[in-house]
């Protein structure tokens, strides 16, 4: 009604993992160990192609983060422990993944997650809180996102725990302060699976999801990742109803 398309994402992240008889690459780390940028842009060159050619527009990829917590079980999803290293890596990949790949019309979005402080949790368990220090935050987690806002990057994907206490998908210092207007960046903002709900479940930062999706909203989430939950819809209708957002 709106001429609004679908638009269907995935991840797709190391080679077209969800399609049978799809050319398969070593994960982020390996990749890594290469120390070639060429080698990074030809693997998201194939996966452009092999991705684009199925309906669909937008990869949940590269993982940015930082490769600091050796017992985070996500760790071979990072270009490692080097900011350097991974800010060139994810830079030659979104250039790569974002042309228009040959015999096609279309160009897949590229996403970078997950913005900020996620792969160092304290404990070590996914999705569970980091206490980084902002220095630490600015010099060493920041420049891999730094240099995909700088390549075009069209979305980032926001880290699912909490950073220095504060649910990252409510915190307006990181979203808008730091991602938006110190970083620069200028497209689109998503959350990873359900993580407005865990706002209140996983971090009790909100009494309903009425209120999660309030603060989201505010704090400057684009687009839920809802799944199967339709509750996200009807709440920010009434919210915007309310006159609060």
């Amino acid at each position: 009604r709106l001429g609004i398309p679908l638009l269907i994402g995935i991840d797709h992240v190391h080679g077209a993992n969800y399609v049978n008889e799809g050319t398969i690459f070593p994960h982020n780390l390996g990749l890594s160990c290469s120390f070639d940028t060429a080698l990074v842009a030809e693997t998201a060159r194939v996966t452009a192609l092999e991705t684009v050619g199925l309906g669909i527009h937008w990869n949940f990829s590269p993982v940015l983060d930082l490769g600091k917590n050796p017992v985070w079980p996500r760790l071979y999803e990072t270009f490692g422990e080097d900011p350097l290293l991974c800010a060139m890596m994810g830079k030659a990949y979104i250039e790569a993944l974002q042309q228009i790949p040959e015999g096609s019309n279309r160009a897949l979005a590229a996403c970078a997650k997950h913005f900020i402080g996620y792969s160092d949790p304290k404990s070590g368990w996914d999705r569970t809180p980091s206490e980084i220090p902002e220095q630490i935050l600015h010099e060493f987690f920041a420049p891999p996102f730094q240099a995909a806002f700088d390549a075009g990057v069209r979305s980032v994907m926001i880290n699912s725990g909490e950073l220095n206490g504060e649910p990252v998908h409510a915190s307006k210092f990181l979203l808008q302060d730091i991602l938006r207007d110190k970083m620069g960046f200028e497209g689109v903002v998503l959350t990873d699976i359900k993580d407005i709900d865990k706002i209140i479940e996983l971090h009790q930062g909100a009494i309903d999801v009425k209120e999660a999706t309030h603060l989201a909203i505010e704090a400057g989430i684009d687009m839920n990742m809802a799944c199967n939950a339709y509750h996200f819809c009807s709440d920010l209708k009434a919210l915007v109803n309310e006159g609060k957002i």
